[in-house]
C-alpha cells in the first residue's frame, strides 16, 4: 500500500455544524485531497425564560462592555434587540468577542469589535478583558442557558459587575442518532467537534453496542474548552486546532492523521 503524500488525501471528515461559514474549510481540505461533510449536531432555540435577556436589552445603555462568545449569541442578541424596537447598540458600549468568527459576524452586522483575545476561547476572552481597566465597569455577557462559569467569575474577580443574560439555549439536533450510527459504522475517517455541546450531543447518541468503534475515528477539537469536554468523557481529541480557523482545523487534522497509509 502506498502512503499518500498528504495525510488528508482520501479522508472523509465530518464537521458537526451547518455549512454556513464553512466554505474556507472545504477549500483547505479539498486542496489536500480530503472531503468535508457538514451535519449539524445541535440546534438553537430561544430560552424557556427570556426575562434576563429582555431586561438586559432594556438596560443596554448602562453597560460598558458587551461580551459575545459565539456568532449564535450575536444572532439571538440582535433578534431580541430588533424585537424590542431599538435601532442599534449605543455607541458607548464596547464589544469583546471570543474569536475571529464572532468578530466577522459582528462586523457583518455593522459593529466593530473592540477586543479579540489572542487565544480564541472563553478563558482567553476573560484574560483579555481582565487586562483592560475593567474594575467598576458594567459588563453584559450574552450567554446560553448552559455555560461554564469561568468567564463571569474571572471578570467579577477583576472588579467588574457582570450581568449574565440568557439569550438562547442549545438542544441536540434530531439527526444525532444517524450521525452516531454513521461514525461508529466507519463512514467517516475523522470528525471535528466545534463545541462541548456538539461533542455531548453526538456522544450521547452513539449506539451503546458500538461505542468502542468511536475510538477508531480521528477526533479533532476546535479549541481547549471542547478538548476538555472530550477528555472528561474519556474520548480525548487526537488533535486540537491551534486557532478556530479553517487553516487551524486543517492543520490539526493533518497532524492527527499523520503519515499513516489510508486503509
Amino acid at each position: 500500500m502506498n502512503v499518500p503524500t498528504n495525510p488528508l488525501a482520501g479522508r472523509r471528515i465530518l464537521v458537526t455544524r451547518p455549512q454556513e461559514r464553512g466554505e474556507r474549510l472545504l477549500e483547505q481540505v479539498a486542496k489536500a485531497g480530503g472531503r468535508i461533510f457538514h451535519r449539524p449536531a445541535i440546534d438553537f432555540e430561544s430560552p424557556v425564560d427570556p426575562s434576563s435577556a429582555d431586561r438586559a436589552v432594556s438596560e443596554l445603555s448602562s453597560f460598558d462592555w458587551l461580551v459575545l462568545t459565539s456568532p449564535t449569541g450575536l444572532r439571538f442578541f440582535l433578534d431580541r434587540l430588533r424585537d424590542s424596537g431599538r435601532a442599534a447598540v449605543p455607541g458607548t458600549v464596547r464589544f469583546a468577542v471570543v474569536g475571529p468568527g464572532t468578530a466577522d459576524a459582528l462586523q457583518d452586522a455593522g459593529y466593530r469589535p473592540d477586543l479579540i483575545p489572542d487565544i480564541a476561547d472563553a478563558d482567553g476572552l476573560a484574560a483579555g478583558l481582565s487586562g483592560e481597566p475593567i474594575a467598576g465597569k458594567r459588563v453584559l455577557w450574552v450567554r446560553p442557558e448552559t455555560a461554564r462559569p469561568a468567564l463571569g467569575n474571572i471578570l467579577e474577580e477583576a472588579g467588574a459587575e457582570v450581568v449574565q443574560a440568557i439569550f438562547y439555549r442549545t438542544v441536540p439536533h434530531t439527526g444525532c442518532p444517524e450521525i452516531g450510527a454513521d461514525l461508529t459504522a466507519g463512514r467517516y475517517h475523522g470528525v471535528l467537534f466545534t463545541s462541548p455541546s456538539t461533542f455531548r450531543a453526538v456522544f450521547e447518541a452513539l449506539p451503546p453496542d458500538r461505542i468502542e468503534s468511536f475510538r477508531k475515528v480521528v477526533r479533532v477539537a476546535i479549541g481547549r474548552v471542547t478538548a476538555g469536554a472530550m477528555e472528561a468523557a474519556g474520548y480525548p481529541p487526537h488533535a486540537t486546532a491551534g486557532e478556530p480557523t479553517a487553516e487551524g482545523v486543517a492543520a490539526a487534522f493533518a497532524a492527527a492523521f499523520g503519515p499513516a497509509p489510508l486503509c
